[in-house]
């Protein structure tokens, strides 16, 4: 009699279960639905599990979701969730893993980061993207910030993919140390075999302006943030700075203009930085542009006949940096 009672009682909250995961395709808010699964833990992870390869996009995603919310309960489920992430690198599946494996042996927790690097950092495009955010919520997680995760990081600055490369360098601005300083600092200057340049020549009023146009910009951008990030804007910030001058943000830009002249890197590509601050319709970013010409002394002689034409800029204070720049360099 007592053992009929518990089969009913089970059955019936099997139907519960299945009858929950059924509303996770029918409804436009499943919240309460997912948090209903979420309070009912170890009893839905079979079922929850088997709906992280349903056929239905937003019954994988909620299931992941409410496996997410059970946190410790879910352990069970983490190998199930590593599996999901490989097939389908979702950031319902990431957020799930980051809240899970903090609970697991240490076993899994590896299971966890492996499949963080291999399938995470490729940048699948099955279901589009993850942003630096979502990343760096999973994987801070479960303190992803190791030399062994560096490493990682590293190997995949090399990558033949533009986007894992980007990913990478976004990532080490917040877990990198020192030791990551060479490899971003050769991810800022040099062109990856895979990047396509493409030159570039502008002619108007003040003069003319070429440049190279490369693809990797935003990998050379999310290595330069990460490099200032790690090493703050001393002296050998050159190279990170004249790539924010050309692809930064407009603070960045503003800062980077006027903070290169302070560097003590000298070449080609930062009198092309500043030489693209002359052409910037920010007048800060010009006036610095010119004040950090000035700077470089001598070595900004080629740069003299563009500093000339802003003589007679319709800014005072443009006019009176250019002129202290010319004496600068010719002295």
């Amino acid at each position: 009699m007592a053992a009929n009672a518990a089969a009913q009682e089970q059955d019936a909250e099997r139907e519960k279960i299945n009858a929950l995961i059924a509303t996770l395709a029918e409804l436009e808010e499943p919240a309460e639905s997912i948090e209903q699964l979420a309070k009912l833990g170890e009893t839905a992870i079979p079922s929850l599990s088997s709906a992280l390869e349903s056929e239905d996009a937003r019954v994988r995603e909620r299931a992941a979701k409410a496996l997410g919310g059970m946190r410790a309960a879910a352990v069970p489920a983490l190998p199930r969730l590593i599996e999901a992430l490989e097939r389908e690198p979702s950031s319902a599946n990431l957020a799930a893993i980051g809240s899970v494996a903090v609970y697991a042996d240490p076993e899994l927790v590896e299971a966890s980061r492996t499949t963080m690097f291999e399938h995470v950092l490729t940048g699948s495009r099955r279901t589009g993207w993850f942003s630096f955010d979502q990343v760096g919520r999973a994987l801070h997680r479960f303190d992803m910030g190791t030399a062994h995760d560096q490493k990682a990081l590293l190997e995949k600055l090399e990558s033949k993919q533009a986007f894992e490369r980007e990913f990478a360098a976004e990532l080490l601005a917040t877990r990198g140390d020192e030791d990551a300083l060479p490899a971003l600092r050769k991810a800022i200057l040099s062109d990856h075999p895979k990047s396509l340049n493409v030159n570039w020549r502008w002619n108007g009023v003040g003069g003319s302006f070429s440049t190279t146009i490369r693809a990797d910009a935003t990998v050379r951008t999310a290595a330069s943030r990460a490099y200032l990030a790690i090493a703050g804007h001393g002296p050998d910030s050159g190279p990170a700075q004249a790539c924010l001058l050309h692809h930064g943000t407009p603070s960045e830009r503003r800062r980077a203009a006027r903070m290169i002249g302070q560097c003590e890197w000298r070449d080609k590509e930062m009198l092309s930085a500043l030489e693209h601050g002359l052409i910037s319709k920010d007048l800060t970013v010009l006036r610095e542009s010119i004040t950090s010409l000035g700077m470089l002394g001598t070595f900004a002689k080629p740069m003299i006949p563009s500093i000339e034409t802003f003589l007679e800029h319709e800014d005072k204070q443009v006019i009176a940096r250019a002129k202290a720049a010319l004496r600068m360099i010719r002295e």
